[in-house]
């Protein structure tokens, strides 16, 4: 604790010394989301901000914002706790999907097909509790610590897999599996900053051009959620798009061919 308000007393101190968008900012978000949703919109960032410099990091496991592993993150699951400020990108919903050419016994029970998911470490994210929760007693025959990873299996017919439908989309070479016993599950993806780093300048700039890309198609405003008693910069809400997600469409964004 004392080396969190530590840090967080420094960035304080920092945060009164910036005045223009200047130097690097680190991104900690899934490689699958930024791949398909963040790298697309990047020439707006270059375009506003050239001093700019993003880094991207590996979020799989959740970052230390406060000892600043990362300035900003994109997480799947919202954080219910710390000095931080929260806010909602994008709303998705969850499908089971395949490729076209995986062959299943029609009539097999759910837990008898092959299933993909991920490491018995990550089973708080959202496509793990659903697998958990619809098929108890999965038969798993392949676990992965990146979507990316799961989504190459998928399409190389190895087994089912539960993804944000418009990702699955996006990535190409999949199709929807129906489960007809399984309720319809949605999520959100949000963007999460330590709040004493929250108002710096180059933060700041990353932060709104997030929530600026996340909402190109969006109308209506974005609902923040507060997390430690805080709400985050003001966005646009949510409205639908073809791929069930809502707001999380990258202006330049394009549907890989199927493999």
């Amino acid at each position: 604790e004392q080396a969190e308000a530590a840090a967080a007393g420094m960035v304080r101190e920092l945060s009164g010394l910036e005045t223009r968008p200047v130097g690097r900012v680190r991104l900690a978000v899934l490689s699958t989301i930024a791949s398909l949703f963040v790298v697309p919109a990047l020439p707006r960032l270059r375009e506003s901000y050239p001093e700019l410099t993003l880094e991207l990091a590996p979020a799989t496991a959740l970052v230390d914002l406060a000892t600043r592993e990362a300035d900003l993150a994109i997480r799947t699951v919202r954080p219910a706790k710390g000095e931080l400020v929260v806010q909602r990108l994008a709303s998705f919903r969850l499908a089971v999907v395949r490729s076209p050419g995986l062959a299943l016994r029609r009539g097999a029970p759910l837990a008898e097909l092959p299933w993909l998911s991920w490491d018995a470490g990550l089973a708080h994210l959202p496509e793990a509790r659903w697998l958990a929760a619809h098929v108890p007693g999965a038969r798993v025959v392949f676990r992965a610590t990146e979507l990316a990873t799961l989504l190459v299996a998928a399409q190389r017919g190895v087994g089912l897999l539960v993804a944000p439908s418009a990702v699955a989309e996006r990535a190409g070479g999949l199709e929807p599996f129906e489960v007809p016993s399984a309720p319809p599950t949605e999520g959100a993806v949000w963007l999460v900053a330590h709040a004493a780093l929250r108002p710096v300048a180059r933060v700041a700039a990353v932060w709104d051009w997030l929530v600026g890309s996340f909402a190109q198609v969006t109308s209506g405003p974005a609902p923040a959620a507060p997390a430690g008693g805080r709400r985050g910069a003001p966005g646009r809400a949510a409205g639908r798009s073809p791929g069930g997600v809502r707001g999380a469409c990258a202006p330049g964004a394009t549907r890989p061919k199927p493999r």
